[in-house]
This record gives structure tokens, C-alpha cells and sequence, in this order.
């Protein structure tokens, strides 16, 4: 998305690697986001999880990778909720990734 700031998804996921519960703290937001009503923000919210997945460690895998967190993001892609397509289709995109991510 040409319109995100960069500076501030390199400084959240810096954040995340310095705090010690960041990982923790930075899934729960994501998770929040991610299932936001409104399109843009849950499209945002991916593409920091994204930036998160390819620039934090070990103990950012390890959250995203926990039942919780991946619950979180299939709730976006259950039939029960309203059609969102575009945030549905981009959900389905970056959680192969972060799947794939920390499996590895």
C-alpha cells in the first residue's frame, strides 16, 4: 500500500524487539486491528504483522505462531462475519506467510 509510513511500521516492529513483552502486547494490537470494521485499518494492521513477521525474532514467531493469536485472524475469514472480501483475501495471503514464517 503506497500509503503506508514505513518509518513508523520500522519504529513499532523496533519497539517490539526492544520490550520485553512486546511480542505479547504487539499480537494482542494486531489482533484487534486486524478485525477492525473498517477496511483500511484491518489492511494496515496486516501489512505491520507482515513487517513484523519479516523483522522481529524468535519470541514474535512464537506468538503469532500460538492458537490464540492464529484464532484471532481465522475469525476474519469465517462465514459467520460479514463479507469483507478485499481484508478477507489479503488475511488469507499473510497468514500462509506467517504460518509459513514460523514454522521455519
Amino acid at each position: 500500500n503506497p500509503e503506508d509510513r514505513w518509518d513508523c511500521i520500522q519504529a513499532f516492529y523496533q519497539l517490539v524487539n526492544k520490550e520485553s513483552d512486546g511480542p505479547q502486547v504487539a499480537t494482542r494490537l494486531l489482533a484487534h486491528k486486524i478485525q477492525s470494521p473498517q477496511e483500511r485499518e484491518a489492511l494496515q494492521a496486516l501489512t505491520v504483522l507482515e513487517a513484523c513477521m519479516n523483522n522481529c525474532g524468535q519470541r514474535f514467531h512464537s506468538e503469532a505462531a500460538k492458537f490464540r493469536f492464529l484464532n484471532e485472524l481465522i475469525k476474519v475469514l469465517s462465514p459467520k462475519r460479514p463479507s469483507r472480501h478485499s481484508v478477507a483475501t489479503s488475511a488469507c495471503s499473510n497468514t500462509r506467510r506467517v504460518m509459513k514464517t514460523a514454522t521455519v
